[in-house]
């Protein structure tokens, strides 16, 4: 299921869009609608957004877009459809890595939003399932609640690429924490039981090899998730 946000400052085009949306997805679901920014940037902070339709004035759109950038938000990478008729950033807004997509005020939303979605499935599960193919290799086991919080947090530091400052506890944990409705340190704390987990069963030749090392070393969370990464990509 996609959360969408959508801002838009016309009633007549926003019931128009509303109505068109749930008529033809059912796998998104509207949990976010405003006519300005007022609340959009503690929306941003608090809650899950996959889409953000922004139909806004340009100025509008930029200080939303800076935003996002100052705040390190990455996870709306490629997630923002902006619909404006007359854009004097065109060429800032089709380059920018928090922008999926420009269209004109007079085009549907609809063909846009099956692209992006579409476009996300079919690049997310492949990484998704090289991901799980590494953690059954490590002998990670899948009945743990921790395996598939590790999974997730592979593929958000992959989602945030050069993006990533390498502090999961600030900038990956509370993403899985909200998903999930736990918190940080239940994710951390899962996440390790199920690497210990792993250690324990996982041959130490095999450990010794598979990160590089020239004799055994307890692996690291972060060194588990980085060295999967490198070998995927």
């Amino acid at each position: 299921m996609y959360n969408l946000m959508i801002i838009e400052q016309n009633t007549f085009k926003l019931t128009e869009i509303i109505n068109s949306i749930g008529a033809r997805f059912q796998n998104i679901r509207i949990c976010h609608i405003s006519d300005d920014i007022k609340n959009t940037f503690e929306i941003l902070e608090k809650y899950t957004i996959d889409i953000i339709l922004l139909d806004l004035k340009e100025d509008e759109i930029v200080n939303i877009i800076e935003y996002l950038q100052a705040h390190n938000l990455y996870q709306y990478r490629k997630s923002i459809i902006i619909k404006l008729d007359k854009c004097n950033n065109l060429y800032k807004f089709e380059k920018n890595k928090y922008v999926f997509s420009y269209i004109k005020k007079s085009d549907t939303i609809l063909k846009e939003l099956d692209r992006l979605i579409k476009n996300n499935e079919f690049k997310l599960e492949k990484i998704k399932n090289k991901i799980k193919q590494e953690l059954v290799n490590l002998e990670y086991d899948y009945s743990y609640n921790g395996t598939k919080y590790l999974e997730e947090t592979i593929l958000e530091v992959y989602k945030a690429q050069i993006d990533f400052d390498g502090n999961l506890s600030k900038n990956i944990y509370p993403i899985i924490a909200k998903r999930h409705q736990k918190k940080s340190d239940t994710i951390y704390g899962n996440i390790k039981q199920a690497t210990n987990l792993m250690i324990s069963k996982c041959d130490r030749k095999k450990l010794i090899e598979y990160f590089g090392y020239s004799y055994y070393i307890k692996p690291k969370i972060q060194e588990i998730i980085f060295t999967i990464l490198n070998k995927i990509y």
